[in-house]
């Protein structure tokens, strides 16, 4: 059997050397007078937190999707439409006034959806059922 890293782990692999080998180095390096070293230390710092949004967004968001399809169906009584067609219908809905949907009901989609995003984009911000921040989760 051919065993080889998934592209979540690799992502995760990237994130890991650049916080734990590149910024360090660069740390330790002697600051260039022409203010390049902060920007070099900050974009260093941003790509690792994107390569753990992606390795997160790989993980995750096939299931995330998936769980905002269903909630949308069963909202609008639908069947068989994407995420793309009833995101429109319902935009369409909310902004020309024609649906008569439970506003409650869409609160709760609209609220799922963007703790799904959440937890795949900035995991530390997530809310718990009590309305706390939830803890950073560890990298997986």
């Amino acid at each position: 059997m051919i065993d080889r890293p998934d592209g979540h782990r690799l992502l995760l692999a990237v994130a890991d050397a650049l916080s734990e080998d590149v910024l360090p180095a660069l740390s330790a390096s002697p600051p260039p007078i022409d203010g390049q070293f902060e920007s070099a230390r900050y974009r260093t710092r941003i790509a690792a937190n994107l390569c753990r949004i992606l390795a997160r967004e790989a993980q995750w968001g096939p299931a995330a999707a998936a769980a905002t399809v269903a909630d949308l169906r069963a909202l609008l009584d639908r069947q068989d439409e994407s995420l793309a067609e009833l995101c429109r219908l319902l935009d369409d809905g909310l902004r020309d006034g024609s649906n008569t949907l439970d506003p409650a009901a869409v609160h709760r989609v609209l609220m799922a959806n963007v703790e799904r995003r959440l937890a795949i984009a900035r995991p530390s911000y997530v809310q718990t059922a009590d309305g706390q921040v939830a803890e950073a989760r560890e990298r997986s």
